[in-house]
């Protein structure tokens, strides 16, 4: 993935295609990367919803930006586009980790007829 004037470029190669769109890991990954880039101070990644919306090979675009910051948790948006247009929408949760004063173990677990 290289810099570029509005976020990334890449090139997927073709041995990283499956048919004629790239692995979904692949994708993923450099969607997560551009997310990730944003800040040097971002909480871990809690939650990832990852949507295949099309195709994508050859030569891609990656953009993300930070939706929301809040105290304790980031939510950043990121696309992987190409000339056919969006292949993939990721919405990332960065949160640090919280204390809980709830024990769920403590209750009984429900009776399944």
């Amino acid at each position: 993935m290289r810099r570029s004037h509005d976020g990334y470029s890449a090139t997927i190669p073709d041995q990283w295609l499956q048919g004629r769109t790239s692995y979904g890991g692949l994708s993923s990954a450099l969607a997560l990367e551009a997310a990730r880039n944003l800040a040097d101070d971002l909480p871990p990644l809690r939650s990832a919803n990852i949507a295949f919306v099309g195709p994508l090979s050859g030569d891609v675009r990656v953009s993300a930006e930070i939706i929301r910051r809040g105290k304790n948790a980031s939510w950043a948006r990121a696309e992987v586009t190409s000339d056919l247009g969006i292949g993939l929408l990721a919405t990332y949760v960065f949160m640090n980790a919280m204390e809980s004063h709830i024990h769920l173990n403590d209750f009984p677990a429900p009776l399944v007829p």
